[in-house]
């Protein structure tokens, strides 16, 4: 497995796809920090070597934004080892039970609606702000089933937040089918509409996030997110530059 001393904005991990760094991107005062939140799909089948690569890398909290059913299905090795800081939040609302919803509801929905309905879920998506919030100790690894959909929502908001551009943004979630294994057996329940990231569908999340609520610091207030722990979160996100 390769170790650099450079930053990466994937890392070499063989059985845990599409695991990236949201390090590097230019912000008005500076970039977003490397080393400090990374994005994944599934992380069931990753190796030993893998977990000791991640916690090298200093990676000490895991969000997992998956449903019960994708946990039980695929569980993260993660929530096992002591060395780690593992949170199960799921982040999908629905009013049916997560099983019909993802072989049925799903497969109804374009992944533009999808978006906006995980973004309008205002409590939950605040309650995923404040865990991230809470554990700030070392880089924050947060992850879904494809690491496409919830996940590319959250990286959404940090970004956001951190006011990196809206083409930034995009190029960000659009990468993620790239490097998506739709081979994999648990992207096997999930709908062939939904695996896909063209730009159009995230573009939609963001024109209701701005029509709706006025742009990411309004969005994260309505959360529940206060102007000052969004604040916290920037400075913990944005790495200054001097001038």
């Amino acid at each position: 497995m390769i170790r650099s001393s450079i930053p990466l904005v994937r890392l070499p991990l063989e059985n845990v796809k599409n695991c990236r760094d949201l390090g590097g991107y230019p912000t008005p005062y500076g970039s977003t920090r490397w080393g400090r939140f990374l994005r994944c799909g599934d992380m069931g089948q990753m190796s030993e070597a893998e977990k000791d690569y991640l916690f090298d890398f200093g990676v000490r909290t895991v969000l997992d934004l998956r449903t019960p059913e994708e946990c039980e299905v695929s569980p993260n090795p993660i929530q096992t080892d002591p060395r780690f800081c593992y949170l199960a939040f799921d982040l999908i609302p629905r009013s049916q039970p997560s099983e019909h919803f993802m072989k049925s509801d799903l497969s109804k929905l374009t992944l533009g609606e999808l978006y906006i309905r995980i973004l309008d879920a205002k409590e939950r998506v605040g309650a995923v702000l404040d865990l991230i919030a809470a554990h700030d100790e070392g880089a924050l690894l947060f992850h879904c089933t494809a690491g496409k959909d919830r996940t590319g929502v959250i990286a959404m908001l940090l970004l956001g937040l951190s006011e990196v551009s809206t083409e930034d943004i995009l190029a960000n979630y659009q990468i993620s089918f790239t490097h998506l294994d739709t081979s994999i057996d648990v992207l096997k329940r999930v709908p062939m509409n939904l695996l896909d990231s063209k730009p159009e569908y995230l573009i939609h999340a963001l024109d209701h996030l701005y029509t709706n609520y006025g742009g990411f610091p309004a969005y994260f207030t309505a959360c529940g997110f206060t102007t000052a722990k969004q604040a916290t979160l920037r400075l913990r996100i944005v790495e200054q530059h001097k001038h």
